[in-house]
């Protein structure tokens, strides 16, 4: 991710910068041929890497200085060399391609090789020492801290039945076998993250960044930017974490609520961080989980060594802010609960009102049913019904014969000749 630094580095202003990571110094001789107002302290524990960078910087001899150290030892560097405030630094962290290559350097899976793994040879304890002695709790303990590995237990079991190891491929084919085959084919090679893991617990990585980046952000200058490349997520979270500290300046109030600590911010992200491009990704295959982050600092001057006055007057106005957003934020609850129990009390009375309505529909249709059942029962009797008909229509009962003949003076009837006497 040449170019992004080097767009990042054209912003910068002149003074010192750090290249705690130096490697094959690919960055360095880039900013120095761009920023001829920029001196650069060069960092590497690998003796091969910066014998390889003296040689390919010998032309920027004024303004370069090389030492050969880990970047946590960049406070004591700084203080040495009198240095107070730096214009940027960059930290591009993991295995170099020239480091990987070497077998004898044992940090690939790819090359037979001895298990070394120590950037600085200087150094004692190498990834042998560390295999073949720990036990299996701790060698689990690592591989899931370093590494995010899924099949930790199995792998640090597997060594441990399987010790001694002496070799990088022995290593490679145990964690191979430790994995389940489903997994083994995605992700990559097996290996690859194992072999991170035992790396960076070989040289103290995670420790090394905390203690670097932290000297590295103390000393930016007003207008400065901070570059970070890491490769895996467990060094990402760092990262992240440390920036965003600068960024809030170590406020811990609620993310949505006023600052009243007093905490004042430092610097600023101008992105949420940047992987690199495809063309990138094809001419080097490692650059795929690369991921670059920025930090720039503000104007330090303002913000870190104000006067006493106008800091208690900051902190007091916070303050102050915040009792009122407190209050304002009791009231509106308070409304709120009001204007709550309020429509909840015109809720139950319309509740109340609908079970009256109930009740009272209830009420009729048990005194219609009982209507009906009378009216039903008068159906059965039809002398009720001739009687109920006759009340209601005024009706008179059909005359009877006698009456008829009384009325009309009928005669009587005739005698049947037909009809059988008895």
């Amino acid at each position: 991710m040449l170019d992004e630094v080097l767009d990042v580095v054209d912003l910068i202003p002149p003074g010192v910068f750090v290249d705690a990571t130096l490697g094959g110094a690919s960055h360095s001789e880039q900013i120095l041929e761009r920023r001829i107002d920029i001196e650069v302290l060069a960092i590497d524990r690998d003796h091969l890497a910066l014998e390889a960078a003296r040689c390919r910087l010998d032309r920027f001899s004024e303004r370069v200085r090389f030492f050969h150290n880990s970047f946590s030892s960049l406070k004591k560097i700084l203080n040495d060399e009198n240095i107070s405030s730096i214009s940027g630094f960059l930290f591009d962290l993991g295995v170099s391609s020239p480091q990987l290559d070497n077998a004898e350097r044992g940090f690939s899976y790819r090359f037979e090789g001895p298990l070394d793994m120590r950037m600085d040879v200087r150094q004692k304890e190498t990834a042998s020492d560390l295999l073949n002695n720990l036990d299996k709790f701790e060698l689990q303990r690592i591989i899931e801290k370093n590494s995010d590995e899924r099949f930790a237990a199995r792998i640090a079991a597997s060594i441990v039945r399987n010790r001694p190891i002496r070799t990088t491929s022995e290593f490679a084919d145990l964690i191979k076998k430790a994995i389940p085959a489903a997994a083994r084919r995605r992700g990559g090679h097996p290996a690859k993250r194992t072999f991170q893991a035992i790396r960076m617990e070989v040289n103290g990585e995670r420790e090394e960044l905390i203690q670097g980046l932290t000297a590295s952000i103390n000393r930016l200058g007003s207008k400065g930017c901070g570059i970070v490349i890491s490769y895996h997520s467990g060094e990402d979270r760092i990262v992240k974490e440390l920036f965003r500290n600068v960024v809030t300046g170590g406020c811990t109030c609620p993310s949505k609520l006023p600052c009243v600590c007093g905490a004042v911010a430092k610097g600023r992200l101008p992105h949420s961080g940047l992987t690199a491009s495809k063309e990138e990704i094809k001419e080097n295959r490692r650059a795929k989980s690369a991921r670059m982050r920025v930090l720039e600092s503000l104007c330090l001057s303002q913000l870190i060594f104000p006067s006493r006055k106008r800091i208690v007057g900051a902190k007091t106005q916070r303050k102050r802010t915040g009792i009122t957003f407190s209050i304002f934020l009791g009231v509106l609850i308070s409304f709120i609960l009001l204007f709550s129990v309020a429509g909840s009390h015109a809720f139950l009375v319309s509740i109340q009102q609908e079970v009256d309505s109930l009740e009272k529909q209830i009420t009729d249709g048990i005194g219609n049913s009982r209507e009906l059942r009378i009216e039903v029962a008068e159906l059965k009797n039809p002398e009720r019904i001739l009687s109920a008909a006759e009340g209601r229509l005024n009706m008179l009962p059909p005359p009877s014969r006698k009456q008829l003949q009384t009325i009309f003076e009928l005669p009587p009837p005739l005698n049947n000749p037909f009809r059988r006497s008895s």
